[in-house]
């Protein structure tokens, strides 16, 4: 009687060890960036938002104006607009917190600018962060184990491509830690002002392959960014989608080939999304190199006159009569 006594009340303990496990495994909280966002906009009083990765907010050393895009973007329209990018803002958390405002009844405007490479972003083994996006947000491919599973665009822990090691034309490239602090720290610290393509143009040139090239176009990422077109429709909220500035005036210097294909995605890209019916504003070819900044790392960042062009066109796109 004591042993069955004893066995049940382990029983109950590894019962109760589980649960717990499925409890904080399972529980739907975000990570560390996103619950930091989620308490910025609750914060705010502002009914325009942005979202994005670091080209949102990124300013050159040799900017006079450091503003970020969505502060150029309040002074142009005289309206409160809060900034809810992050470096390094995966598509899946993007789409999330634009779907979450497109939902509120506070929201007036949502600009979703994003970066072309975003669209191959393979979603990370973040469960918490998909569950919570799930709830908060509704059904979309990224909040969809079973769609992820179906279209591969989940491999569990696996890093994304771009973040990896890699080899091109013959040269090894380590994974993105160590190319931070071997090649883009060392591009930082030779650029001067005004800024220019890079000092390694080998490594320039495999970079702008890796970043834009060495994955493939994930088509759920674009039929995300189309659900959120359909979510503003039906909460009546203004969407505004930008595909932002490529630097292929300096790519088609490094290699004409790459620039080429780089253009031909962004071109495919913003034909799917227009297809769907999403309110594209499409400006991965309006700018000439002499705009971007810290040109030699491939992420779009742009200077004090191309952020405030940017925001000078999503104000038009936001002020224009809808369809």
């Amino acid at each position: 009687m004591s042993t069955s006594f004893e066995g049940t009340r382990f029983g109950r303990l590894v019962t109760l060890l589980a649960l717990a496990f499925c409890a904080v495994f399972f529980a739907p909280i975000p990570n560390a960036g996103v619950r930091k966002l989620e308490a910025r906009w609750w914060r705010s009083d502002a009914r325009v938002f942005v979202t994005g990765n670091s080209v949102v907010d990124h300013a050159s050393r040799c900017d006079g104006d450091k503003r970020t895009i969505p502060e150029m973007l309040s002074g142009v329209t005289g309206l409160p607009v809060a900034n809810l990018s992050a470096g390094g803002q995966r598509m899946d958390e993007s789409v999330g917190l634009a779907a979450q405002l497109l939902h509120r009844h506070s929201t007036d405007a949502v600009v979703f600018l994003v970066s072309l490479f975003a669209f191959h972003d393979r979603h990370a083994f973040d469960l918490r962060t998909q569950l919570f996006f799930r709830l908060a947000a509704g059904p979309l491919h990224s909040t969809s184990l079973v769609e992820r599973f179906a279209a591969g665009t989940w491999d569990g822990p696996a890093i994304q491509p771009e973040m990896g090691p890699y080899r091109y034309k013959d040269k090894d490239y380590p994974d993105y830690n160590q190319v931070k602090t071997e090649y883009l720290s060392r591009e930082q610290r030779l650029m001067g002002c005004p800024e220019q393509l890079g000092v390694d143009r080998a490594f320039v040139e495999a970079n702008y392959w890796n970043d834009y090239l060495r994955a493939p176009l994930v088509p759920a990422n674009v039929d995300d960014v189309a659900a959120l077109g359909g979510i503003a429709d039906e909460n009546q909220k203004r969407l505004v989608v930008v595909l932002m500035p490529i630097d292929l005036e300096d790519v088609r210097t490094l290699s004409p080939e790459i620039s080429t294909q780089i253009r031909e995605h962004a071109v495919s890209v913003a034909d799917a999304l227009r297809a769907k019916g999403v309110p594209l504003l499409d400006l991965s070819e309006a700018l000439p190199a002499d705009r971007f900044a810290d040109r030699w790392c491939a992420c779009g960042h742009l200077l004090q006159e191309a952020r405030l062009d940017v925001a000078t066109r999503v104000a038009a796109a936001l002020a224009a009569p809808r369809d």
